[in-house]
């Protein structure tokens, strides 16, 4: 036998084969993914949570019912652009200007536009946000915060037809035909138009 060492053949992988950026994506589920993924990562942000804090606590109530943050759980949800759709225009931008992006990339932009107030957003307790996701409840756009029409400028071109017409949708929903919502006790009760 021989006393030399027999070194094993270990295939190094190739390196140069592997690319850190997306440039597009195969199909819709792994798009939506990505998509959900950024979603996941800014809201679990230190950046993200200090953001939401500093509204809750400048706003301090719920800007339907006018009860306090302190007395009531309050969501802050984010109108006309939902966060997804924030998410879906940074990332058509980012593909146009750079023809290819990192995840990182487009969190650290979307966490900037919250910085940079460019986002709009409503606090509304949770009852009432969830009522909104149901279709239950309609926001009239004058009480939205924030500069989104700064945003819808600066990214109009990499607005989709789609959430476009979900924006104007929500855009026509003003404090004048906004079906008024009644109290009654504790209970709303909203019009038979609703």
């Amino acid at each position: 036998m021989s006393d030399t060492i027999v070194q094993a053949s270990i295939n190094e992988p190739t390196f140069e084969l592997l690319d850190i950026y997306t440039y597009e994506f195969y199909d819709v589920k792994e798009y939506n993914k990505f998509v959900s993924n950024i979603k996941r990562l800014v809201r679990s942000t230190l950046e993200y949570s200090t953001w939401v804090s500093f509204i809750k606590h400048e706003k301090n109530l719920c800007q339907y019912t006018h009860e306090s943050t302190t007395a009531l759980t309050v969501d802050l949800h984010h109108h006309p652009y939902s966060m997804e759709n924030i998410v879906k225009i940074v990332l058509a931008k980012q593909l146009a200007v750079n023809s290819k992006t990192t995840t990182i990339d487009v969190v650290k932009e979307v966490l900037q536009l919250h910085y940079d107030n460019k986002v709009g957003y409503v606090l509304l307790i949770k009852s009432l946000h969830e009522k909104f996701h149901n279709g239950y409840l309609k926001i009239p756009i004058e009480i939205v915060n924030g500069k989104w029409k700064k945003f819808e400028e600066e990214y109009l071109p990499y607005i989709s037809n789609d959430i476009m017409q979900t924006v104007n949708k929500y855009r026509n929903i003003t404090l004048q035909n906004c079906s008024p919502i009644k109290w009654d006790k504790d209970f709303l009760i909203y019009d038979e138009e609703d």
